[in-house]
């Protein structure tokens, strides 16, 4: 659970949606809490697409339409694979 500006965020909630929203796109995708000065944490998001051309950044503006504003990852990350520890687990 993140702390955005006094809300509580549910990162595998959050996650969920992203994965069936760009169901025909990702591979997998991570939500983290990076520190923020005024809103305690903000969203971030790493995410593993399934072709190299797709860039999610152009649809986290279609995320608006399904949650709230606190909820919209501010960092988005594009990575090969997502780091993980010896068992296995998102790291």
């Amino acid at each position: 659970i993140l702390k955005v500006a006094g809300h509580k965020v549910s990162a595998l909630e959050l996650e969920n949606l992203i994965l069936d929203h760009f169901a025909d796109h990702l591979k997998e995708c991570a939500v983290v809490g990076l520190p923020n000065d005024i809103y305690g944490e903000s969203v971030a998001l790493a995410y593993v697409p399934i072709t190299r051309s797709f860039d999610i950044s152009s649809g986290i503006s279609e995320l608006s339409l399904k949650v709230a504003p606190h909820q919209i990852p501010r960092k988005v990350l594009k990575l090969p694979a997502l780091p993980t520890n010896d068992m296995g687990k998102v790291d």
